[in-house]
């Protein structure tokens, strides 16, 4: 199961529609849409609402889910590519799951406002 699968069970089993998350979470429908349609994923800053927002920590929000595509493979079978991604991929995870949970929004921000100002977002 991938983030987005375990973002839509909850949204089901809970009654919750598209409109009613994006609106407690701060994000257009359209971004739920977008995800629901895997045109995009949720950002970092996203997962850490929703996970509020469903009242469960990110540890319960990421459990079982697949980080991507790379990881079906056991790391030795992965490219060096694949590899870095999905090393990194559980590192900035690990990082967040580092952060007290009334400070991670003011880390996302602060990231998120550093990488804008580098033009990277």
């Amino acid at each position: 199961m991938d983030i987005i699968d375990k973002i839509f069970s909850i949204m089901k089993a809970r009654n919750i529609t598209a409109l009613e998350l994006a609106n407690n979470i701060g994000v257009s429908s359209g971004n739920v849409t977008e995800w629901k349609k895997r045109r995009n994923k949720p950002s970092a800053a996203a997962l850490i609402k929703i996970a509020k927002f469903f009242d469960m920590s990110m540890d319960e929000l990421l459990d079982d889910v697949e980080l991507n595509k790379a990881q079906k493979k056991k790391p030795e079978e992965m490219s060096g590519e694949e590899r870095d991604y999905y090393e990194k991929e559980l590192r900035l995870i690990e990082i967040l799951k580092k952060i007290p949970p009334d400070k991670r929004e003011d880390f996302l921000a602060y990231l998120e406002s550093s990488l804008k100002m580098q033009g990277l977002l």
